[in-house]
């Protein structure tokens, strides 16, 4: 009875224990031309030795601690961690195609086997990016299609917009071989065009071992047509009664847009000036620092009023996409008396100045005039006239 319950408990350790394994940790490793590689397969056990079968049908038994010899060594983190490692200094094409590791763990009959494999990469062609048109009016499907012809391995492509990466509308990539060594990827991007991507880079870039930030992207500049974008109600508050005033609008629009203002529902177009000169349109100008598209357009008020600031101010932007229309709330204050006070100061230190230049320079001077003169040097020198 006793046996029979030794054998239940210890039965179940027997068919739990973990069957030992061995992964490659790539099983294609693409690398350079003539530029060191380094395979690895990792044991679930600690290992007794380790070989590899190469492409040129020699066995490698790479060891620990073991000198380089021929431009191979040994490459991991030991044999109590698993590690079964080669490192070839210089891959050339005889180290080209597939391997077999084979790994003998500590304690054991067995030895298991994994396959991985060495591919020399090509350099692809430089990415081409073809664009359906050259302008687009906002919502016009834009069209696009990245293309990387010839690399091995296949190039991957991603897609970028105002130099942020980007995911929608994106079709998955398709990849073809055509010459029976080298792939091409190609992917198509489709979505309607926003005003938001005006002036921005449509850019695709390429990612391949053997491309670098000088041959991996094409890009093209997006040019879309939009009308007016609405705005808030322009606010300019405080503008001192007296002075001119400029009240300004800054929107958005593609192609630029012309400007009409209107006071009191009477319109003054660019370059308008008022009869009585009260009020003038300057001509539009573009706000570089706010976007490729933006564009503000002043009225000039000559002597502003507090009645002016009573009058209703509206600004019609015109362009061939369409038309907008835009409030301006404008509001004075009185001039400061500080502004008067500093006036007069000004004034005060300009007379200040020109009696201290004319009173003070000939008072200094006969002051010294009649201490000389009353000094006992005057008479060691001579006669001395203190008359002035």
């Amino acid at each position: 009875m006793t046996a029979l319950w030794a054998g239940f408990v210890f039965l179940p350790f027997a068919v739990c224990q973990p069957t030992p394994t061995v992964v490659p940790k790539d099983e294609v490793l693409y690398v350079r031309p003539n530029e060191p590689a380094n395979l690895l397969c990792v044991s679930s056990l600690p290992l007794e030795s380790c070989r590899f079968d190469v492409p040129s049908g020699r066995i490698l038994n790479p060891k620990p601690g073991a000198p380089p010899v021929g431009g191979l060594a040994y490459y991991g983190d030991g044999f109590e961690k698993g590690h079964c490692g080669l490192h070839i200094q210089s891959t050339t094409d005889e180290w080209e195609g597939n391997y077999v590791c084979t790994v003998f763990p500590k304690d054991s009959w067995d030895s298991y086997k994994a396959l991985t494999a060495i591919t020399i990469a090509i350099a692809p062609q430089k990415p081409v990016l073809s664009v359906g048109d050259k302008y687009f009016n906002e919502g016009d499907r834009v069209i696009a299609k990245c293309k990387i012809s010839k690399g091995r391995p296949a190039a991957k492509i991603s897609w970028y917009l105002g130099g942020e990466k980007f995911t929608d509308g994106l079709e998955p990539p398709k990849t073809y071989n055509e010459d029976n060594i080298t792939t091409t990827t190609e992917q198509i991007f489709s979505r309607p065009a926003k005003y938001t991507d005006h002036g921005k880079d449509l850019k695709c870039v390429g990612e391949h071992i053997l491309l670098n930030s000088s041959n991996n992207n094409a890009f093209k500049k997006m040019f879309v047509f939009f009308a007016p974008k609405p705005e808030p109600v322009f606010e300019h508050r405080g503008l001192p009664e007296g002075d001119d005033a400029r009240v300004s609008v800054v929107v958005q629009g593609n192609p630029p847009p012309t400007f009409t203002w209107s006071v009191n529902n009477k319109p003054f177009k660019e370059g308008d000036v008022d009869p009585t000169g009260k009020y003038r349109v300057l001509a539009p100008v573009q706000v570089k620092d706010k976007g490729p598209a933006f564009w503000q357009s002043t009225l000039v008020i000559k002597a502003i009023t507090k009645e002016d600031a009573a009058k209703k101010y509206t600004v019609d932007a015109e362009n061939n996409q369409g038309k907008q229309q835009y409030s301006v709330n404008i509001s004075t204050v009185p001039k400061k008396p500080s502004d008067i006070k500093l006036s007069w100061l000004k004034l005060f230190m300009i007379v200040f100045s020109i009696l201290f230049t004319l009173i003070v320079p000939p008072l200094l001077i006969f002051w010294l005039v009649k201490r000389w003169c009353g000094s006992d040097r005057s008479e060691s020198i001579g006669p001395c006239s203190c008359e002035l």
